[in-house]
């Protein structure tokens, strides 16, 4: 009992954190993101989204916690037995067509062409 109570606590602490540092994720610009988080002691939890490749509202976890949720599914539906097949079916569901990650590619894909970055690097993409 003592094992499922610790990993319920790790995956919780691990969907806490992912969405705590969500905001401010992918910024390599370290003198950006010092001038974002100057003079503040607690910047977990940004309520603004200032990732220059994506945005989703505050609280909401990245791509990898919602790969480990996935991958959780794909275990609970399987018996806690690991089946890539069942995996992959997860995966699709979750990242495939029509779901808003597909949306999301669609539209990250256009920042892409040569069209758009002649004019500089595109506004973040409105979803994960």
């Amino acid at each position: 009992m003592k094992i499922l109570q610790n990993s319920r606590a790790i995956l919780l602490g691990a969907a806490v954190a992912d969405a705590a540092a969500r905001p401010l994720h992918w910024i390599y610009d370290t003198e950006k993101i010092q001038k974002l988080i100057c003079g503040t002691a607690n910047p977990e939890f940004w309520p603004k989204s200032e990732s220059p490749f994506y945005t989703l509202p505050t609280g909401a976890n990245s791509t990898y916690f919602d790969l480990s949720l996935v991958i959780l599914r794909s275990l609970n539906h399987n018996s806690g037995v690991f089946e890539p097949r069942i995996f992959m079916e997860h995966v699709v569901s979750h990242f495939g067509q029509n779901t808003p990650y597909e949306t999301a590619f669609q539209k990250r894909k256009l920042n892409y062409t040569p069209e758009v970055r002649e004019k500089g690097w595109p506004a973040p993409i409105n979803g994960p």
